[in-house]
């Protein structure tokens, strides 16, 4: 449920980025996607859906936010980096043992 709760979080912060202009906005919304990927890695997924959704929307209609997306993207990946170890391990004892 904690997963869940971030994500949804995650959305309405992306909905708030889109349509109003604040740095905190952006901030918040880099946090809650940071905490559902270490939650749980459907969360992983659901969020970088999101972050999809929101980049093609900003490509689309409003460019000059293009940055702040693409500085979003490059911190949550610098956040999520101490856990990709974990990840990419766990990944190939899966594919190790089937």
């Amino acid at each position: 449920s904690l997963a869940a709760m971030l994500v949804f979080y995650n959305a309405i912060y992306a909905y708030k980025c889109y349509y109003e202009e604040k740095k905190f906005n952006w901030l918040i919304f880099v946090l809650m996607g940071v905490g559902a990927a270490y939650t749980h890695y459907f969360a992983l997924v659901s969020i970088g859906i999101i972050y999809l959704i929101l980049g093609i929307f900003i490509w689309l209609k409003k460019k000059a936010d293009f940055g702040y997306w693409t500085g979003a993207i490059i911190c949550s990946i610098i956040l999520y980096l101490p856990w990709l170890s974990f990840f990419i391990k766990q990944l190939i004892y899966k594919v190790n043992t089937e």
